[in-house]
């Protein structure tokens, strides 16, 4: 737990400037079922931060992935990727589409679905791992409480 202190610590000092009253927050202030998820699940909960980054954000890693596919804003970039395939198998509709996307055309909507639906599936799985992993705790408790009742009778 002392990680994700400093680590909160070193996210004021890095950000307290850009976001009002964030360097007067203390640990102690963030509610309890803000704070209790990144003490029991730092690494998980940082992950679905960076997911919900993704679905909010899509482009984040759609236009990186198009300019690297040799998709650009001006159409297939010269001895790129997307050219290659062009050259091989003509205009197809995935080409067609990517084509579009590197252009900021119709085709960067299915993009940004083809990032968003793999990082919300992703959060999906992750909070059901966190809930599942809660629910032994929860039926030991009941079985405890229920032998408890069990002994009385």
């Amino acid at each position: 737990m002392a990680k994700i202190k400093d680590t909160f610590e070193d996210a004021k000092g890095l950000f307290g400037h850009v976001f009002v009253g964030l360097k007067d927050l203390k640990w102690n202030d963030i509610p309890e079922p803000v704070r209790k998820p990144l003490e029991d699940h730092p690494f998980l909960t940082a992950f679905e931060i960076v997911l919900v980054l993704f679905v909010l954000c899509p482009w984040l890693i759609g236009s990186p992935a198009l300019l690297a596919g040799g998709f650009g804003a001006l159409g297939p970039t010269a001895g790129g990727l997307g050219a290659a395939n062009q050259s091989v198998y003509g205009a197809t509709m995935a080409f067609r589409t990517l084509q579009s996307a590197g252009m900021f055309g119709p085709g960067l909507q299915i993009v940004n679905l083809a990032v968003q639906a793999p990082a919300a599936f992703a959060i999906i799985s992750a909070e059901l791992k966190k809930w599942r992993a809660q629910q032994p705790q929860q039926n030991e408790a009941k079985e405890a409480l229920g032998s408890k009742e069990r002994a009385k009778l």
